[in-house]
């Protein structure tokens, strides 16, 4: 139940695919190329109207190096619409009218198996927006605690 009504309900559908490549090569080098894509549809009943959006990505990385890899991920959004196809007044997102895409694009670096260095940038169009947003960010992972025995 989703509070707007003793019957109105919500759903939730998802689901997600992975396909990595790491072939044995015995020269000690590490590469790696994996696909992977997740999407969710969500369902939800309020007075006189189902309302429904759909949101995934898709991404591909490739590690080159051992220690370096490069990605890229493109991501959909769609409206709250409801089952006339129009985006109702109320919608959660009223101003969200039509379908919004985000690239982007990364480059990292791991200076151990327990921390990562990365740059991404990425390009969100959104259709009722006047001009793309333009994002980039520098990131420094660190990872601490037990963890099981495994090679790098």
């Amino acid at each position: 139940p989703n509070g707007t009504g003793r019957t109105n309900r919500s759903e939730l559908f998802g689901t997600d695919f992975t396909v990595l490549y790491r072939p044995f090569r015995g020269d000690g080098k590490m590469t790696t190329v994996r696909l992977q894509t997740e999407w969710v549809l969500r369902r939800n009943q309020v007075p006189g109207d189902v309302l429904q959006d759909l949101n995934g990505y898709v991404q591909g990385t490739y590690r080159f190096l051992p220690r370096w890899e490069a990605g890229a991920r493109w991501e959909l959004g769609t409206p709250e619409f409801g089952q006339d196809g129009e985006v109702p007044d109320t919608a959660l997102d009223p101003h969200w009218t039509s379908n919004r895409h985000r690239t982007s694009g990364a480059l990292t670096f791991r200076p151990t198996e327990f921390s990562r260095l990365r740059l991404q940038g990425a390009r969100d169009a959104a259709d009722w927006m006047a001009a793309p947003g333009w994002t980039a960010f520098l990131a420094f992972e660190v990872n601490a605690g037990a963890h099981g025995a495994h090679s790098f």
